[in-house]
């Protein structure tokens, strides 16, 4: 089906150009991506399915969802709506006891490994019986300093986030015996500064967050460092304090940020997708996240530890309009440009002919990354602006028609 771009246009100059902005910023108006709040549960205490500064979670392949329930010295265990299934644990130093569980993942046989802040790794079965414990205090190979956060690759192998005065990642095997270690204080390429968060994706690639220097270093199974992404900010692929992370089976990569209750999506070399999340505690806000898991259909789940809850979100795709006529879709530049990565030439050569070249134009970028909805405030109460933005659109037409 053809249409017009003039008619398109002509009838919805500022939506349009809107979605042109984002466009040009890389948000993938085109394929839209939004996260959806679906449920929360939990609240402050200390009684079934409640919570006490949760910190750590994972997700089985029958999407149950594991809780660190830190305080309340357990592991809380839910079904994926929430409703309470089981706990275990006690508080202790023994095999099977905890002082403070922090980090929790699951193998593929559904063992679960479980940090605790004590320097011991404990796993257990289904059902919470504990099976193994190991770890001390210490610097050498297989001891650690606080430990806060676990991840499980798919060939068994068992990461763990060494944290205190260590600052690095250790690795072994499912028995608890040590492979290797990597890290060391810094802020050079595979060194760290509070690392909090660990996930491993499908091919064994190892993501960590590095807390205190704002950013994601990503290694092979090995430890061999292969790239990083973010610094301090609040902006897009800028980090505060990033403290889990988490990967999907595609190999999307998530992180939730603990000093700014947001969460950020990026593919697995790093490039941003999409955001969501602020602070506060009604549905949708967080504070103080500290972990995230997503399960094998695309659910989130964050640990909203300010907040002493679970919150799961799902995915919402908005592609606009399937009727069969000329009526563009809620986002018309969406409508023309669909899904192709073809287009992206298209897209920097509508940036670089039209946008760049005129101040109203470098003045309505600006406004998109600090404030989106001044753009549409401004675009509807300044005719002045309305017709400069007509005149941009109108110089944008032969650029766009390109697609037809």
């Amino acid at each position: 089906m053809i249409v017009c771009v003039k008619k398109i246009i002509c009838a919805t100059p500022v939506v349009f150009f809107v979605c042109l902005l984002a466009l040009y910023s890389g948000s993938a108006v085109f394929a839209a991506e939004e996260y959806r709040f679906v449920t929360a549960w939990g609240s402050e205490g200390a009684e079934d399915g409640q919570f006490d500064y949760p910190n750590g979670l994972a997700v089985d392949t029958s999407g149950s969802v594991y809780v660190a329930d830190g305080n309340n010295v357990r592991i809380q265990k839910f079904d994926t709506d929430g409703n309470f299934l089981m706990k275990w644990g006690e508080e202790g130093e023994d095999d099977g006891q905890f002082v403070f569980p922090v980090g929790i993942d699951i193998d593929a046989a559904g063992t679960i490994y479980v940090a605790d802040t004590a320097n011991r790794i404990h796993t257990f079965d289904s059902q919470g019986n504990s099976l193994t414990s190991w770890g001390e205090a210490g610097e050498g190979n297989g001891q650690f300093d606080e430990p806060v956060d676990i991840a499980v690759s798919p060939s068994g192998d068992v990461y763990i986030v060494d944290n205190g005065e260590n600052d690095r990642i250790q690795k072994f095997d499912s028995e608890g015996n040590f492979i290797t270690s990597w890290g060391g204080g810094g802020e050079g390429d595979g060194q760290f500064f509070f690392p909090s968060g660990i996930a491993v994706d499908a091919l064994g690639n190892v993501y960590v967050a590095d807390g205190g220097n704002s950013r994601i270093q990503k290694f092979d199974a090995d430890g061999t460092f292969l790239l990083k992404w973010g610094r301090e900010g609040e902006g897009n692929e800028q980090f505060v304090l990033p403290a889990g992370v988490a990967v999907d089976a595609q190999g999307n990569v998530y992180v939730v940020d603990s000093e700014i209750s947001r969460v950020q999506k990026f593919d697995g070399s790093g490039n941003f997708i999409t955001t969501w999340g602020q602070p506060g505690s009604s549905q949708g806000q967080l504070s103080e996240p500290e972990d995230i898991a997503v399960d094998a259909l695309g659910n989130v789940f964050i640990v909203d530890s300010g907040n002493h809850r679970i919150q799961k979100f799902a995915v919402l795709t908005d592609t606009g309009d399937d009727d069969d006529d000329d009526t563009p879709g809620p986002c018309p530049a969406a409508y023309l440009l669909g899904a192709g990565s073809g287009h992206l030439g298209v897209i920097k050569q509508f940036r670089d002919e039209v946008l760049t070249k005129s101040s109203t134009g470098r003045k309505l970028i600006e406004l998109y990354y600090t404030n989106e909805d001044q753009i549409i405030a401004l675009l509807e109460s300044s005719p002045l602006m309305q017709a400069s933005v007509q005149r941009l659109l109108e110089k944008a037409v032969p650029v766009l028609e390109q697609l037809l």
